[in-house]
């Protein structure tokens, strides 16, 4: 007992310590937020006291969970309101999370991948096949070719959870390829269905043999495969990896589950099953394989899943591990490799760049949270989850307290003193023998926002039961924030209010990744991305992010009536336009950054003083004669946006030719492999195909392949030595980082030296110096600023790529 006072003894000194230092803090925010006698008639000083009172209780209530008899010593905890901590405990401290892990997954895909980002299962044959069909009969193979959907799945499947989840129905995938083989006359396959899931080459199904460096113990427990607590990965799975499964979706029914020892061979003998009970004949065992290049095939069928954004709801409501890993592998994919360690390295880049500091001392060995090597501290997690904010995809993705996911029948509980209704909130969960965790998020009538999250190792914590005194704690001390401040009397500037509409219709805002409290009574400042003063004024817009915040078409020209603006970001943003005049003539607007759009200034501005000449420099580029896209454009996948002119100025050149995705599609938000990075860059310094090659120098090169002579020619140029030697190889199906772009470029077009320009994210990398010279080029300006970055290690788009070249070529 002696340990457990003086534990508490400490918390309190701490929190008292706390609560001075925030004092000052809340009370020059809330003063510089609300002018005199506005505020229900209470003076500033008294509202201000008032909010910090709230925030002391809040505090009080968050800390007693470790003053109860449950909690040990080795358990941290974090509480911020509005993203300012109220009160922490070893925050920094890490520990083994369980499925927190899942957060920091979730966080780290949606920087690689834009939320509405789905797979594509595609099926199939060799066009030589179908051109010779007689009497109805394809004497050839039928190729179903997975790209890591997670939730592929059979209709069966699906319905034993008995209430909707995100998923993609194979069998209509199924009944487009019986439809296009019945127009082709065909009733009979003499081959087989093979299934493809070279997309992650790996062929990694479970972690269990694997042992990190410096550690004894395996990444995964056996007993964790042999349960069945994840399917086996593959970028062809089907019903998690399953080939039979209970009715029941509890931790007792995957135990009965079986696990595909191929899960290609398994998803192909189930897409047999089902062409033949569509009255196909199929006269051969299908099995696993690898599908013909592009240029050798014709697409039967395609399905796309869900988007990114609703399989990651399912994987942090349900706590789905599969889909966890099966994430974790495509960020790999798009970096480093969709091996465990690579992509693993992947994430914890990820998490470096976005946590700085923070992210010291953190492990990340899988993507579900399943392997007891994880480390994550509870700042780490509160932090993903403060900068995410509301109305993200990330949580809007947690399970809802009482209602639904893991914390279905974990009910918040009003308390003795409490009133009016109860806050909503959000969560997840983390189990293991020896972890309890939770961390989430609720969202008081004032707008405040209450992240918190808690880490709990212990042995044999688990039997304290999925919905514990530990956990009820915290949601009950969020859900109970009702006695916070009411909201301010700040004004709501009516030009301004319609300044933001305009901007939100003018640019998609039903499709914006995040629109939390936009068009709604909530004062402008807790609208996403909007910061106010003190009069209720916007002086600053912040909607961008890797992939920006999913704003389409152009800057309206209400935007110039905020005439208190000071900074407007709208980076990666999918944005075409001139920028409207209003905007360029507004006085305190000094930051603007559009890297990553399509705006551009008016040549008519060009010369309007050194704030336009400061943001040309910052990567806003001067209109051509013309800003209107394409009339005719070469893909039915390029639809305008920011790319769209250097994709089009390639394809005009033949660039592009033979490198479409399927027929009339490019694919733009595709990773582009290697092999067409060759056969776009020697088109563009030759202007002219090589000759074909006469053997390779590249162990995984196939000689046949219709792009080896490109690889050969780059080769040759002294633009690549390859990805590996000995033996030498060249990866040709892996994807590009934004490092190795630059490299490449610079090889490509002779970019001469350059001083160095400032990235703070590359430093040490093997790249920097080619970065340098491609940025002072104007071919890139990185992915963000403040501080300036250029992510190195995302993976490069086609539609960025053609962008690359293009510039390189002056062409765009």
């Amino acid at each position: 007992m002696a340990v457990r006072v003086d534990r508490r003894r400490v918390e309190a000194a701490r929190l008292r310590c706390a609560r001075g230092v925030v004092a000052v803090a809340v009370a020059v925010a809330i003063t510089s937020l609300m002018p005199p006698g506005v505020a229900y008639g209470a003076s500033p000083d008294a509202s201000a006291q008032a909010g910090q009172e709230a925030r002391d209780r809040l505090a009080e209530e968050f800390s007693a969970v470790l003053s109860l008899r449950e909690a040990p010593d080795s358990m941290c905890l974090s509480v911020t309101l509005d993203g300012d901590p109220i009160f922490e405990s070893r925050s920094g401290t890490a520990f083994t999370p369980a499925s927190l892990m899942k957060v920091a997954t979730a966080a780290a895909a949606f920087e690689v991948m834009r939320p509405d980002e789905v797979f594509t299962t595609e099926v199939f044959a060799r066009t030589e096949d179908l051109e010779s069909v007689t009497d109805g009969v394809l004497k050839g193979d039928v190729y179903l070719v997975g790209q890591g959907d997670p939730v592929l799945s059979t209709p069966r499947y699906v319905n034993r959870y008995g209430v909707p989840v995100a998923h993609t129905d194979i069998t209509s995938l199924a009944d487009q390829v019986m439809a296009a083989l019945r127009a082709r006359g065909i009733r009979r396959i003499e081959g087989r269905v093979v299934g493809d899931e070279s997309w992650y080459p790996d062929k990694e199904r479970d972690y269990s043999g694997q042992v990190l460096a410096g550690q004894t113990d395996p990444v995964w427990k056996r007993s964790f495969v042999t349960a069945n607590h994840s399917g086996p990965p593959s970028a062809l799975l089907l019903n998690s990896g399953f080939s039979r499964y209970s009715g029941s979706v509890s931790g007792a029914g995957l135990r009965q589950s079986v696990r595909a020892a191929v899960p290609a061979q398994h998803a192909a003998s189930v897409f047999d099953d089902f062409l033949e009970a569509r009255r196909m004949v199929i006269t051969r065992v299908p099995v696993a394989g690898v599908a013909p290049v592009p240029g050798e095939r014709t697409m039967l069928g395609a399905v796309d899943s869900p988007p990114l954004s609703e399989i990651v709801a399912r994987m942090l409501t349900r706590s789905d591990n599969t889909i966890a890993e099966m994430i974790l592998k495509e960020i790999g994919r798009r970096g480093g490799g969709s091996d465990r360690a690579s992509a693993a390295a992947g994430v914890h880049a990820v998490l470096r760049d976005k946590l700085g500091p923070a992210a010291n001392g953190l492990l990340i060995a899988d993507g579900s949270g399943l392997s007891y090597s994880n480390r994550l501290t509870c700042g780490a997690v509160a932090g993903l989850l403060v900068e995410a904010g509301p109305g993200s995809p990330l949580v809007e993705g947690l399970a809802v307290a009482g209602e639904t996911g893991t914390l279905k029948n974990c009910h918040p509980v009003r308390s003795a003193s409490g009133h009016g209704q109860l806050l909503t909130v959000k969560g997840k969960t983390g189990t293991l023998d020896h972890v309890t965790a939770l961390a989430g998020t609720a969202v008081a009538a004032s707008g405040e926002t209450i992240t918190f999250a808690m880490i709990v190792n212990k042995p044999a914590v688990i039997l304290l039961g999925t919905c514990n005194r530990l956990r009820r704690t915290l949601l009950n001390a969020a859900a109970n924030y009702t006695y916070g401040p009411a909201p301010t009397g700040i004004p709501v500037h009516a030009g301004d209010h319609a300044a933001l509409v305009a901007l939100f219709d003018g640019t998609g805002g039903d499709g914006w990744f995040n629109a939390w409290g936009w068009k709604t009574a909530a004062p402008l400042g807790r609208w996403h991305g909007v910061s106010t003063n003190s009069e209720g004024r916007v002086i600053g817009i912040d909607l961008s992010g890797p992939f920006g915040n999913g704003l389409t078409g152009s800057i309206p020209e209400e935007v110039g009536e905020l005439s208190e603006l000071a900074r407007l970001d709208l980076s990666g943003n999918d944005l075409t336009g001139s920028l409207p005049a209003r905007i360029t003539v507004l006085p305190r607007l000094t930051d603007l950054q559009l890297s990553g759009t399509g705006v551009c200034l008016p040549r008519s501005l060009q010369s309007a003083g050194s704030i336009i000449t400061g943001w040309l420099g910052a990567g806003l580029r001067t209109c051509a004669s013309s800003v209107d896209p394409p009339a005719e454009a070469r893909f039915v996948d390029m639809t305008g946006g920011t790319h769209a002119e250097a994709l089009q100025a390639l394809a005009e050149r033949g660039i592009l030719d033979g490198t479409e995705c399927r027929a009339e599609h490019i694919c733009p938000d595709q990773a582009i492999e290697r092999r067409t990075v060759a056969v776009w860059l020697v088109r563009a310094v030759d202007g002219v195909d090589p000759p074909a090659a006469v053997g390779t120098g590249f162990a995984d090169v196939d000689g046949d392949g219709w792009w080896a002579p490109y690889i050969e020619r780059l080769a040759a140029l002294g633009i690549t030595k390859g990805c590996h030697v000995e033996p030498l190889r060249y990866c040709p199906d892996g994807p590009v980082t934004r490092s190795q772009m630059a490299s490449f470029l610079v090889r490509s077009f002779g970019l001469g030296p350059a001083p160095p320009a400032g990235f703070s994210d590359t430093g040490g990398s093997t790249h920097k110096d080619a970065i340098d010279r491609l940025y002072a080029a104007g071919v890139t300006v990185g992915c963000g600023t403040d501080p300036l970055r250029y992510c190195p290690d995302q993976p490069v788009t086609r539609e960025q790529m053609a962008t690359f070249i293009a510039r390189a070529l002056d062409l765009a």
